[in-house]
Protein backbone atom coordinates (compact mmCIF):
# COMPACT_ATOMS: atom_id res chain seq x y z
CA UNK A 1 0.00 0.00 0.00
CA UNK A 2 2.86 2.31 0.84
CA UNK A 3 5.34 1.61 -1.77
CA UNK A 4 2.50 3.00 -4.35
CA UNK A 5 2.97 6.12 -3.10
CA UNK A 6 5.19 8.47 -4.92
CA UNK A 7 7.61 10.27 -3.19
CA UNK A 8 5.69 12.54 -1.09
CA UNK A 9 7.48 10.44 1.99
CA UNK A 10 10.35 12.08 1.66
CA UNK A 11 11.62 15.44 0.54
CA UNK A 12 15.13 16.34 -0.19
CA UNK A 13 15.37 19.81 0.95
CA UNK A 14 18.04 21.81 -0.84
CA UNK A 15 17.30 24.84 0.92
CA UNK A 16 21.35 25.43 2.42
CA UNK A 17 22.21 25.72 -1.32
CA UNK A 18 19.74 27.26 -2.74
CA UNK A 19 17.26 26.23 -6.01
CA UNK A 20 19.24 22.67 -6.92
CA UNK A 21 19.58 22.93 -10.91
CA UNK A 22 17.86 20.81 -13.57
CA UNK A 23 18.31 17.36 -14.03
CA UNK A 24 20.14 18.53 -17.71
CA UNK A 25 22.53 21.26 -15.76
CA UNK A 26 26.11 19.68 -14.56
CA UNK A 27 26.59 20.67 -10.83
CA UNK A 28 29.25 23.09 -10.45
CA UNK A 29 29.91 22.76 -6.81
CA UNK A 30 30.79 19.48 -4.89
CA UNK A 31 28.07 20.34 -2.56
CA UNK A 32 26.38 20.29 -5.88
CA UNK A 33 27.71 17.38 -6.50
CA UNK A 34 26.63 15.57 -3.72
CA UNK A 35 23.08 16.51 -3.45
CA UNK A 36 22.40 15.13 -6.36
CA UNK A 37 24.10 11.77 -5.48
CA UNK A 38 21.57 11.88 -2.22
CA UNK A 39 18.87 12.60 -4.63
CA UNK A 40 20.06 9.34 -6.85
CA UNK A 41 20.03 7.48 -3.47
CA UNK A 42 17.01 8.81 -1.92
CA UNK A 43 14.85 5.46 -2.52
CA UNK A 44 17.17 3.93 -0.31
CA UNK A 45 16.39 6.55 2.20
CA UNK A 46 12.63 6.16 1.81
CA UNK A 47 12.53 2.47 2.47
CA UNK A 48 13.49 3.46 5.85
CA UNK A 49 10.30 5.64 5.70
CA UNK A 50 8.14 3.24 4.45
CA UNK A 51 9.30 0.25 6.45
CA UNK A 52 8.48 2.59 9.71
CA UNK A 53 5.21 3.76 8.22
CA UNK A 54 4.05 -0.19 7.62
CA UNK A 55 5.45 -1.02 11.28
CA UNK A 56 3.67 1.62 12.66
CA UNK A 57 -0.01 2.51 13.28
CA UNK A 58 0.76 6.25 13.53
CA UNK A 59 1.38 8.80 11.50
CA UNK A 60 5.15 10.14 11.38
CA UNK A 61 5.87 13.38 9.49
CA UNK A 62 8.80 15.55 10.71
CA UNK A 63 12.28 16.20 9.78
CA UNK A 64 15.73 15.47 10.41
CA UNK A 65 19.26 17.30 9.86
CA UNK A 66 22.61 15.46 9.48
CA UNK A 67 26.05 16.53 9.35
CA UNK A 68 27.63 14.77 6.64
CA UNK A 69 31.73 14.45 6.59
CA UNK A 70 32.80 13.29 3.03
CA UNK A 71 36.61 12.16 3.15
CA UNK A 72 38.29 13.32 0.20
CA UNK A 73 37.85 9.49 -1.40
CA UNK A 74 34.40 10.01 -1.08
CA UNK A 75 33.74 7.68 1.80
CA UNK A 76 31.20 8.65 4.38
CA UNK A 77 33.08 9.74 7.98
CA UNK A 78 30.60 11.00 9.76
CA UNK A 79 26.84 11.29 9.36
CA UNK A 80 25.74 13.15 12.66
CA UNK A 81 22.36 14.40 13.75
CA UNK A 82 22.04 18.06 14.53
CA UNK A 83 18.18 18.75 14.45
CA UNK A 84 15.26 16.56 15.15
CA UNK A 85 12.05 17.19 15.23
CA UNK A 86 10.98 13.54 13.68
CA UNK A 87 11.68 11.97 16.94
CA UNK A 88 12.06 8.11 15.33
CA UNK A 89 15.06 6.52 16.58
CA UNK A 90 14.62 3.38 13.84
CA UNK A 91 14.13 6.02 11.38
CA UNK A 92 17.12 7.95 11.77
CA UNK A 93 18.98 4.90 13.05
CA UNK A 94 18.32 3.12 9.23
CA UNK A 95 19.29 6.95 7.61
CA UNK A 96 22.21 7.10 9.32
CA UNK A 97 23.49 3.21 8.33
CA UNK A 98 22.48 4.09 4.44
CA UNK A 99 24.02 7.15 4.05
CA UNK A 100 27.37 5.52 5.49
CA UNK A 101 26.98 3.33 2.69
CA UNK A 102 26.41 5.92 -0.28
CA UNK A 103 29.32 6.26 -2.29
CA UNK A 104 30.26 9.85 -3.15
CA UNK A 105 31.94 11.60 -5.83
CA UNK A 106 35.82 12.20 -4.65
CA UNK A 107 37.47 16.12 -4.13
CA UNK A 108 40.29 17.42 -3.71
CA UNK A 109 40.00 19.04 -0.24
CA UNK A 110 42.69 17.83 2.19
CA UNK A 111 39.87 18.10 4.99
CA UNK A 112 36.74 16.19 4.92
CA UNK A 113 33.91 18.06 2.78
CA UNK A 114 31.21 19.20 5.41
CA UNK A 115 27.38 18.72 3.76
CA UNK A 116 24.30 19.37 6.27
CA UNK A 117 21.33 18.25 4.83
CA UNK A 118 17.96 18.64 5.84
CA UNK A 119 15.10 15.74 5.24
CA UNK A 120 11.70 16.54 5.70
CA UNK A 121 8.86 13.79 6.14
CA UNK A 122 5.29 14.06 5.34
CA UNK A 123 2.41 11.68 5.82
CA UNK A 124 0.73 11.28 2.59
CA UNK A 125 -3.32 12.05 1.87
CA UNK A 126 -5.59 10.08 1.34
CA UNK A 127 -6.94 10.52 -2.60
CA UNK A 128 -10.64 10.23 -2.81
Amino acid sequence: MFKKISLLFLVLSITSCGVFKPKYSKPSTYDEKARKVLIEFSPLLQDCYIKELERSSRKIKGSVTFKINIAQTGKVELVKLIDDTLRNKRIKGCFVKTIHKIPFPKHDNVEPVQLNQPFKFRYPKNKK
